[in-house]
């Protein structure tokens, strides 16, 4: 991503929460989370139209609206909303200070009095130590899961808690704290294809962003000029057709997902089961994906634009690449010069199928490829098919 900032305030580590007095005794799982769960947030990311498009979670570290949550949860949000366990829901005002090669991010949301986490220190943390990991998976709120310290990484300059505490998507941004309660990381990440693999971003990484950089809160408008992108994730040929033929459970459908979903595997917004296959259909900020799974293997991959209208939508942007080097909203004059004549002659389709007008049909080594253009004449479908003969 080429938008890279790093904004900071709040210089005085002692205002950004209350600390635990010293020789405080351990507690209970169930005795952090009454305590904890109440600075834990959901945040709700929406792209331009104010549709939903995931969750996160967060914590507040400061009274006056100050929370903390990871970098990634920021990618691809057009807006931002924090809603607390009370139910309270507010806009993220502004961006305090953000780090990508750190994964953090310090949001402003304007509330006070707000509860807050108690801060640890990440810095005297020691593989086997017993942690609690609270956070929001799938919109859960407060969920509660319990690990310990596995190991503690260092990667490029930065340092990462290896846990052993269950995350799953909609975890980004939720505490990691001490046998006392306290926040000691924020959690960031899942490896899925290994078993109980995760990861958080320790808490002393927020205390020396703060440390080592100052400058004014940037209003949310500013910071998601750059965050907030009218394309969606970029697609290439080999990420398309290498879904062709694959698992449903193999790396490189789940990586196309992944990327697509802003970094969190999304499930789908509809699937339809048969006795010998699968249809599942995902929509995500500017394109909807459908694959359609015979026998567990991917046959069928259909890609088309998507707005909150309606399917089919040609007149929006779209900059990634697609197999062939097919672009969205290409004139068909400009796909005949660029694939040749189709294999069938134009196919007029139905009022059902949107603003796709007419289908052309090609076949080009293994795969067949429908196009379907608007009235006007621009691509706004593509369908690619895993030739069975």
């Amino acid at each position: 991503m080429s938008f890279n900032l790093a904004f900071a305030a709040l210089l005085f580590l002692p205002h950004l929460s209350a600390l635990e007095p010293q020789g405080s005794p351990s507690l209970s799982p169930s005795e952090i989370l009454a305590r904890e769960g109440p600075s834990v947030v959901v945040i709700e990311r929406r792209d331009q139209h104010g549709t939903a498009i995931g969750q996160a979670s967060g914590v507040i570290i400061r009274t006056d609206g100050i929370v903390v949550t990871n970098f990634h949860v920021l990618k691809g949000a057009c807006d931002l909303r924090v809603e607390t366990v009370q139910g309270e829901r507010f806009p993220v005002a502004s961006v305090v200070a953000m780090q990508e090669t750190s994964d953090i991010a310090l949001l402003r949301i304007s509330a006070k009095n707000l509860p807050v986490a108690t801060i640890g220190d990440s810095s005297a943390l020691r593989t086997g130590a017993r942690v609690v990991a609270i956070g929001n998976p799938r919109g859960l709120e407060n969920s509660l899961s319990e690990g310990l310290i596995s190991g503690i990484r260092r990667i490029g300059s930065d340092d990462l808690l290896q846990i052993t505490a269950p995350i799953s998507p909609g975890s980004s941004g939720g505490g990691l704290y001490d046998a006392k309660g306290r926040l000691v990381g924020i959690t960031t990440f899942t490896l899925r294809e290994s078993q109980n693999l995760n990861f958080a971003v320790p808490v002393a990484s927020i205390t020396k962003l703060l440390k080592q950089t100052a400058g004014a809160e940037v209003a949310w408008s500013v910071a998601a000029a750059g965050l907030c992108s009218d394309t969606s994730a970029k697609l290439d040929a080999v990420q398309i057709v290498g879904v062709l033929g694959r698992s449903l459970f193999e790396d490189s459908v789940r990586s196309l997902l992944t990327e697509l979903n802003g970094g969190q595997e999304p499930q789908p917004s509809w699937r339809n089961v048969t006795e010998i296959g699968e249809l599942r259909n995902y929509l995500f900020r500017r394109v909807g994906i459908l694959i359609d799974f015979l026998d567990g293997v991917a046959y069928t991959v259909e890609l088309h634009g998507r707005d909150p209208g309606g399917i089919f939508r040609g007149t929006l942007p779209f900059r990634g690449t697609f197999p062939l080097g097919l672009s969205w909203g290409m004139s068909q004059n400009e796909v005949g010069r660029l694939l040749g004549p189709p294999k069938y002659p134009p196919m007029t389709m139905p009022p059902a199928w949107g603003l796709c007008n007419t289908l052309e049909s090609f076949r080009i080594g293994k795969y067949s490829y429908s196009l379907g253009y608007s009235e006007s004449g621009h691509l706004v479908y593509i369908d690619v098919r895993l030739n069975t003969k």
